[in-house]
C-alpha cells in the first residue's frame, strides 16, 4: 500500500496544474461520448461546446474533482475516514440526479486527463494504482447515491 500512495502523490504533486486544465478537455470528450451526463450538470444543459469550454463553473468542476483525489490519496493510510467522505460526496451527488453509471466514468476520464502528462514515468504500476483508487472512490461513492432508509421514509 505504501509504494501505491507514493506512486499516486507523485504524479498528482508533478502534474496538479495541467490535470485540472486538461480535465476539462476530458469531460469535453466525455459529454461528447455521453450527452446524458452533460444533462446531469444543470449549468450545461444545453451550452455548445465552445460555451463549455470557456466555463469557470467546469474549471472549478475539475479543480474539486482534482481536490477530493487528493484527499483520497494523502488519506489512504486512514482508508475509513476517507470512504466516509466519498459517501457522503456521493449522496450529495444525489441532488443532482447522478446515476452509479456516471461514477464508474470519472476514473477512465481522469486517467486520460493524467496519462499524457506522465507519459515517461506511465507504468504498469501506476495503471494498477490509479485503477484501484477509483475503484475505491467509485464504490463509496456509488454506496453515497443510494437513498439512506430515514430518507425512503
Amino acid at each position: 500500500m505504501v509504494s501505491v500512495v507514493r506512486v499516486l502523490q507523485a504524479a498528482v504533486a508533478e502534474t496538479k496544474q495541467e490535470v485540472t486544465i486538461n480535465q476539462r478537455t476530458t469531460n469535453m470528450r466525455l459529454f461528447d461520448s455521453h450527452p446524458d451526463v452533460q444533462n446531469t450538470f444543470l449549468p450545461f444543459r444545453g451550452l455548445s461546446n465552445k460555451d463549455m469550454e470557456s466555463s469557470a463553473i467546469l474549471r472549478a468542476h475539475a479543480l474539486r474533482v482534482m481536490a477530493t483525489v487528493e484527499k483520497c490519496i494523502t488519506r489512504l493510510d486512514r482508508i475509513d475516514k476517507t470512504n466516509v467522505i466519498l459517501k457522503e460526496l456521493g449522496h450529495r451527488h444525489i441532488d443532482y440526479q447522478v446515476k452509479p453509471k456516471y461514477i464508474s466514468l470519472m476514473g477512465p476520464q481522469f486517467m486520460m486527463a493524467i496519462k499524457p502528462h506522465l507519459e515517461s514515468q506511465w507504468s504498469e504500476e501506476m495503471e494498477e494504482a490509479w485503477t484501484h483508487l477509483f475503484r475505491i472512490i467509485s464504490y463509496h461513492m456509488k454506496k453515497g447515491l443510494r437513498p439512506s432508509k430515514a430518507e425512503q421514509i
